[in-house]
């Protein structure tokens, strides 16, 4: 996960520079974002499977 993050906030990023929205959308797009691990779903579409 460390390294999806990386590929939008460089190590040792100060994060008070970024808002709430900003950050929530980030997290958005890698939660959309395709994972060998669940069979080329995304997060989202797994968890929403479960629950």
């Amino acid at each position: 996960m460390n390294g999806l993050v990386r590929q939008y906030l460089l190590k040792g990023t100060d994060l008070s520079g970024y808002t709430q929205q900003q950050l929530d959308a980030i997290a958005d797009e890698i939660n959309l974002g395709p994972r060998k691990g669940f069979g080329v779903r995304c997060p989202l579409t797994v968890y929403r499977h479960y629950f």
